[in-house]
């Protein structure tokens, strides 16, 4: 099951030589941490971050195309995409752009006016007259904008003009144009950015992430580097692609790592593959998850994959923790194990209202008919939610009249319990009878709500589930949302789907990108792939082998070979050794016998090779 001692030290890494010296970056760490654009405008100004921005951004003409693209775009009804889209518009300097940007200044909303206003003012002394009227709008902020697009011009006889209204006693403006020709005349100084420059620089910024380039190159790329970089990151991509890897070997590496690594992500994803070898781990005493958080991912695996008795014991074993007895019974119904609900009967009417829940939720799956009734106690409970756990429960043990309560709560507009019954059907949503229930009380759904129902629902045959969820992708959700809606995206992506995924990424937020980087490398895109190699190449050993069993299943074993010939820079030999196991361990004999073909007995991989071919004939 695990390595020979004598394997093991045979793959014993050794020092990659030394990379040369990289330049040191000229934006710094404090420039990649990505804030939702109002938080950013809200934080004390910091002129000298602003220079380096400056300095490192640039928005070449060939831009206009992307910008013109995202103005009539789905998402157009973002304030802040269309706010940054138009300043970076301004920001090529192409006169062409004029009409859009003076179309926006009149007619747009509040973010998009300003903005609009402040990218004229890239674009000559043509822009002078709009800028003067706008200096006289009754709007205090859209006029403060309209001044600061003036002294924009950099024209001492425009600057002269403001500096009047400045020095006019009788004009409401008067302390605004002094306040800026103050911060102006001395940015770094002691005089505070008036509103308008922290809007101006924050637009640019925003532009040049959205639209432009940042130190020539495309912030997304620059971001994208970064979290390749982050061995954590690329290793929870890798674990959850895994759930899927159904190569043999697999489950030699995954029980190596829950011995010598562990965590959530890795116990979750060895239940997902190899729920039998844990179980009977478990039951020799030979290993248990570690604390609760482990136990949770372990269950987690089991509903997810719907696994059938192979993961029996550990559902056994998870049910003697207190804590997740509730939890674990209804995963040992759904296997048919029904001999253990009797001792939780007490539970059912405890004051643990949590436990209470589960509960009563995990005896949906039963078959005990009796059941019912006890169900039917806790419908007249006051806590909603346990009340609509047990009327769903019912529902599930198809007891009809409970059926006929659902249907006509969820698709009652005005009922007081259409929310937490919507709620608990989410909770049971694997449940077959589930989604056309979700589906019926789609259209009449509002929100957050409607969201995780179109999610839930977008692996089933309409398309307007998934038109739903793509949508609210492309305008911004919530951050706890987010991951929720790329998982249920990319369960049965089609091509516009994976294009479309690949565009969002990466978006600053860590747990939707990891789920977004999963869907590219579970859809074979390029930018998965690219994961992957970084995986292969800087990843513990049994993590990178994994990444290449990834590699081979989308791409084949020669895809392989090609990135042990072509390694992305500097690396040592026992990185060549390592990746040489995987292909022998993958390939076999046959990428062997290739592989010995041009390279010497002595190359490292070549001796990887012949190793991992010799352990993948044990398997």
């Amino acid at each position: 099951m695990l390595l020979p001692l004598v394997l093991a030290l045979a793959l014993q890494q050794e020092p990659a030589p030394a990379a040369p010296a990289a330049p040191a970056p000229a934006i710094t760490e404090s420039l990649f941490v990505v804030k939702p654009f109002a938080e950013r405008l809200a934080l004390k100004f910091n002129w000298r971050i602003v220079q380096i921005r400056e300095e490192s951004i640039a928005f070449p003409t060939g831009l206009v195309r992307d910008v013109t693209s995202a103005l009539s775009s789905r998402a157009s009804a973002d304030p802040v995409r269309r706010a940054a889209a138009l300043t970076a518009l301004g920001a090529t300097g192409l006169a062409g752009g004029r009409q859009l940007l003076v179309e926006g200044a009149r007619t747009g909303g509040p973010l998009e006016k300003r903005a609009a206003v402040l990218a004229l003012a890239e674009l000559g002394p043509e822009s002078v007259t709009f800028l003067r009227q706008t200096a006289e709008s009754t709007d205090p902020f859209l006029a403060e904008v309209g001044l600061l697009g003036l002294l924009r011009m950099g024209s001492p006889a425009v600057q002269a003009e403001v500096q009047a209204v400045a020095d006019d006693p009788t004009s409401q403006l008067a302390p605004v144009a002094a306040g800026l020709l103050a911060f102006l005349a001395d940015p770094g100084g002691p005089a505070p950015a008036p509103p308008s420059v922290k809007l101006l620089y924050e637009l640019r910024w925003e532009a040049a992430m959205k639209f432009g380039l940042v130190n020539g190159r495309r912030y997304s790329q620059l971001q994208i580097d970064r979290l390749w970089d982050d061995p954590a990151f690329v290793g929870t991509v890798v674990l959850r692609s895994a759930r899927k890897l159904s190569l043999p070997g697999v489950r030699d590496h995954l029980l190596a790592m829950v011995d010598k690594v562990g965590g959530p992500e890795v116990v979750h994803a060895a239940v997902s593959r190899i729920p039998l070898a844990l179980g009977s781990l478990i039951q020799l005493g030979i290993w248990q998850p570690a604390n609760l958080e482990e136990w949770d991912a372990a269950l987690d695996a089991l509903v997810e994959t719907r696994t059938p008795k192979e993961g029996y014991e550990i559902a056994r074993a998870a049910f003697e923790v207190e804590q997740l007895r509730a939890r674990a019974v209804g995963i040992l119904m759904a296997m048919g194990d029904e001999t253990r609900t009797g001792e939780l009967k007490d539970l059912l009417f405890s004051d643990d209202l949590e436990q209470r829940i589960l509960l009563t939720r995990s005896l949906g799956s039963s078959r005990d008919p009796s059941w019912i009734a006890e169900l039917g106690k806790l419908r007249s409970e006051s806590d909603d939610r346990l009340s609509s756990a047990a009327l769903v429960a019912q529902m599930r043990m198809r007891y009809r009249p409970a059926e006929e309560v659902v249907r006509s709560t969820v698709l009652d507009g005005e009922h007081a319990d259409r929310r937490s019954v919507v709620l608990e059907l989410l909770e049971v949503h694997r449940d077959s009878r589930v989604p056309p229930l979700l589906s019926a009380a789609l259209p009449h759904l509002e929100g957050a709500l409607r969201l995780r129902v179109a999610g839930v629902l977008c692996s089933g045959t309409s398309s307007t589930p998934r038109l739903i969820v793509r949508d609210a992708l492309e305008r911004g959700v919530e951050s706890d949302l987010g991951p929720e809606l790329v998982r249920a995206l990319s369960i049965s992506a089609d091509h516009e789907d994976l294009e479309f995924l690949s565009s969002l990424f990466p978006t600053g937020r860590r747990e939707q990108d990891i789920e977004l980087a999963r869907a590219l490398v579970e859809h074979d895109h390029p930018v998965g792939l690219s994961l992957l190699e970084q995986a292969l190449w800087s990843s513990d050993f049994d993590q990178s082998v994994i990444a290449a069993g990834l590699i081979v299943v989308s791409r084949g074993i020669d895809t392989l070979a090609l990135h042990l010939d072509s390694p992305p820079g500097p690396v040592g030999r026992g990185d060549r050794r390592r990746v040489g196991f995987a292909l022998g361990e993958w390939g076999g004999f046959e990428a062997l016998e290739v592989l010995s073909r041009r390279r010497p007995s002595s190359d490292p991989a070549l001796q990887g090779a012949y190793l991992g071919a010799m352990t993948a004939r044990t398997q």
